[in-house]
């Protein structure tokens, strides 16, 4: 079992919402190279960053935070970055700068092509995310409420698997694996990343 810190980040800054509302928002950070330092240092393997803002808007908006956590890492540890990414050129980027596995959520529903085409140009560096209120690991936009069957044909090879109604409330991780447990016995995904 591989635990993955995550950092949230809105307005530059480390948060945690609840149940994903971004006006409800706890403040851990304002310097976010220093909180990567720290799970760094607390023996973290691999971490998992979020631009809320970029989820809510469709494209980056905290990528100079993106980038001062790199920086404060190196490529000691793997990172795993979701939010707001949409294109090619913003993975190109992101994966230049340092990010090692991009998360698509959105655009692996709406555009499948754009997923398709994603995992041609970066093999090995691209990953789906899927969090869903009421249907634990059900693949949707958790900033939208949409939600699809063909996500789940997708997501094959890697999976996060989330759900909105327990996050930031310290339930997320129960929930997380049954979704967990259900998944692999009913689709045999074998690569599953819960970020709770």
């Amino acid at each position: 079992m591989l635990i993955i810190p995550a950092i949230d980040l809105k307005d530059g800054q480390c948060v945690r919402l609840k149940q994903g509302v971004m006006e409800n928002a706890t403040i851990f950070s304002d310097n976010p190279g220093a909180m990567a330092k720290h799970w760094l240092d607390q023996g973290a393997r691999r971490l998992h960053l979020v631009d809320l803002n970029g989820a809510f808007a469709g494209r980056p908006k905290n990528e100079p935070a993106i980038r001062a956590i790199i920086e404060a890492i190196g490529d000691k540890i793997p990172t795993q970055l979701g939010g707001g990414i949409r294109d090619l050129e913003t993975i190109e980027r992101y994966l230049d700068d340092g990010v090692t596995y991009i998360i698509i959520g959105t655009a692996a529903v709406k555009t499948p092509g754009f997923l398709h085409d994603a995992c041609n140009a970066f093999p090995g560096h691209i990953m789906v995310g899927g969090n869903d209120q009421h249907n634990p690991g059900e693949p949707m936009h958790w900033a939208r409420g949409k939600s699809t069957d063909h996500a789940n044909k997708i997501i094959r090879h890697q999976l996060e698997a989330g759900t909105l109604d327990s996050d930031g409330t310290r339930h997320s991780a129960k929930v997380a694996w049954r979704a967990l447990a259900q998944l692999q016995e009913d689709e045999g995904y074998y690569f599953l990343t819960i970020a709770a």
